[in-house]
This record gives structure tokens, C-alpha cells and sequence, in this order.
């Protein structure tokens, strides 16, 4: 088969080796004592000029060895081209000027010479394979070239990194094998703790625990229905919830007391009780055995449909309200 960008670019090269001696002839005579140059000699050497660099991007093209020097190399040529600006620049140029530009000329000129090679071999080769398995190749190639860009490129030590710091700060504390409650004792890093366990929390570690009210009311704040005000809880409600919170929390390790929320707005009104205790653990296990506890301790339908248990990590939620819309709508307004 044939590739008829291969044989395209076959053309370009054997055309620029053609010309770019063409150019040297020029600047041989160059070196000639008493030569001169017409107007007719330096519209030749433009046209020359001009063929070498038409022909130069089809022969860059072609070149499969990237390496700097290689490039380098490629590149002389077009360096070489524009500053023989006329046949007269050339010749007034020092000895040190014409032999820099004469060995840049025979590096050049291997290498197109090597790339004329490397393209026949693989004109001949292309002609004993089939097309398909030809474009297979090219397919192969292609991914092996994108892999190897994306090895050694700034978006892969980027995400190497950037891997390397989720595993010490989120990997790590995660699985148990190492945490940073140390940062939390110091009044320097405490805000930084603080700030990443939030951060954590919304993000890849949604039940890590709350380790003090202090953080939990500044990251997880009560605000209540919209519109609804805060106020002291009525008696009886509070006896009620006082003597539910001790049911629920019995056998667990609290962090301070529990706390009560009254939230009113017109005859429209909600409670409450928020508790935090050590782990994450034990608040799962309140949250699934509550619902028990509460059936245990009201028979009646009415109270019981109007008392919900939640939980946020490990912060425990009861809510009574009046309605079961009040309800709704002071679940849907706690911490998430």
C-alpha cells in the first residue's frame, strides 16, 4: 500500500536536498576571489531561498527523532537561509561567519539526507503490508505518543501531587492510620483544623465527628424554618423532651450536655433537642435504635408521628412539632 502523505513528504525532502545544495553552490562562489553578482545571480538565490523554506515544514514534519540537538539542527536551516540575506551579505562576511555556516550547512545536510533514508525504508516497507494493518499502526502509534506526552507532562505531576497531599490529608485520617487532633491544642493551627475538618466533612468524610459545640455551632448552626423565631421552649414541652433525651443517649459518651430549641412563628411551632456525643459510630446507633425507643415510650399515634430522630455525623437530632408541616419544615432547615 501507500501513504500518500509519506510519498508527499519523500517529494518535499529530495525537492529541499536539491536546493539546499543549489544554496551551497552559491555560497562556494561566494568565497571566490573577485566574484561578482548581478541582479539576474540574486533573483536565482532568492528563488532558491524562497523553494527551501516552502519545502522546510513538510521536511520538519518528518522528523520522528524530537531530541533537542535533532531539532536544533532542523532548525539551522531557516536560520542559515534568513541571514544570507543577498549573494553581497554572504560575501562580506568574515572567515569565522563562512566556516560556522558551512559546518551548520553539512549537519543540515545529513540530517535531510538521513530523513530522505528513513522515508524510503518505510515507502518500502508500507508497499509489502496491507491497509488495514497499516492504519492499525498508525493507531498504535499514536496512542503510544499521547501516553508518552502525558508521562512527561506538567498535568500528570500536577495530579501525582496533588494525589499525594489527599492521601496525607484526607487517605491517612480516613482509614485510621494517622489523624491531626494534635493541630486542634494549639491556638496557631487550631483555626487551619478547624477549617479542614469542615472542608473534609462536606467533602470525603461526611460523618467525621464534631469534636466540640464550639465548632459544631460555628459549622453547623440551628437557624429553624424561615421566618420562625427563637424562643424558650414552653414547660411541658421541655419536661417531655428532658425525659425523651436520657432515654435515647443512655449508654453513650456525650460531649457537654444536650441542648433544647424552640422555634415559633403564629400557632406554628417546633423543638429541638440536639445532643453530641464522642463518635460517629454511636450517633448511627442512636439513629437506628430511636425510633424503637420512642415507640416504646408513646403509644399514642398523634405524639408519636410528630417526633423525628436525625442525625448529622455525630450530632443527634430529636424534633417535636405541632404539625407534621412543621415538621417538615424544620428538618428540611437542620444541618447537613
Amino acid at each position: 500500500m501507500h501513504d500518500t502523505i509519506l510519498d508527499q513528504h519523500l517529494d518535499h525532502c529530495r525537492q529541499l536536498l536539491k536546493n539546499w545544495q543549489h544554496f551551497h553552490m552559491f555560497i562556494s562562489e561566494c568565497k571566490e576571489e573577485g566574484k561578482t553578482f548581478g541582479g539576474e545571480d540574486e533573483a536565482r538565490f532568492l528563488k532558491v531561498k524562497s523553494q527551501i523554506a516552502i519545502l522546510f515544514d513538510s521536511f520538519f514534519e518528518s522528523i520522528t527523532d524530537r531530541n533537542r540537538e535533532v531539532i536544533a539542527t532542523a532548525q539551522s536551516i531557516l536560520t542559515v537561509v534568513e541571514n544570507s540575506i543577498l549573494l553581497r551579505t554572504v560575501q562580506r562576511m568574515s572567515v569565522a561567519e563562512l566556516k560556522k555556516m558551512e559546518i551548520e550547512w553539512h549537519e543540515a545536510y545529513l540530517l535531510v539526507n538521513s530523513i530522505i533514508g528513513m522515508l524510503e525504508e518505510e515507502q518500502a516497507r508500507l508497499a509489502k503490508i496491507s491497509p488495514t494493518k497499516h492504519r492499525l499502526e498508525i493507531m498504535g502509534a499514536r496512542a503510544s505518543l499521547a501516553v508518552k506526552s502525558f508521562v512527561h507532562s506538567r498535568a500528570l505531576h500536577f495530579t501525582l501531587v496533588l494525589i499525594g497531599i489527599l492521601t496525607v490529608a484526607v487517605g491517612l485520617p480516613m482509614f485510621g492510620i494517622f489523624n491531626y487532633d494534635f493541630l486542634n491544642k494549639y491556638p496557631s493551627t487550631k483555626k487551619v483544623y478547624q477549617v479542614g475538618r469542615y472542608i473534609m466533612r462536606k467533602s470525603a468524610m461526611p460523618n467525621l465527628e464534631y469534636q466540640s459545640w464550639d465548632a459544631f455551632l460555628k459549622y453547623a448552626p440551628l437557624q429553624g424554618p424561615p421566618d420562625f423565631g427563637k424562643i424558650a421552649a414552653p414547660g411541658p414541652i421541655q419536661n417531655q423532651m428532658n425525659t425523651i433525651m436520657p432515654g435515647l443517649l443512655a449508654g453513650s459518651e456525650q460531649i457537654g450536655k444536650y441542648r433544647l430549641q424552640h422555634f415559633a412563628k403564629g400557632d406554628q411551632n417546633a423543638t429541638v433537642a440536639y445532643a453530641l456525643v464522642k463518635s460517629t459510630l454511636d450517633a448511627k446507633r442512636i439513629e437506628s435504635e430511636g425510633p424503637k425507643i420512642l415507640d416504646g415510650m408513646f403509644q399514642n399515634p398523634d405524639v408519636r408521628k410528630v417526633l423525628v430522630i436525625g442525625r448529622v455525623a455525630n450530632a443527634i437530632f430529636l424534633v417535636r412539632a405541632r404539625t407534621e408541616q412543621d415538621m417538615q419544615m424544620t428538618l428540611s432547615s437542620l444541618p447537613k
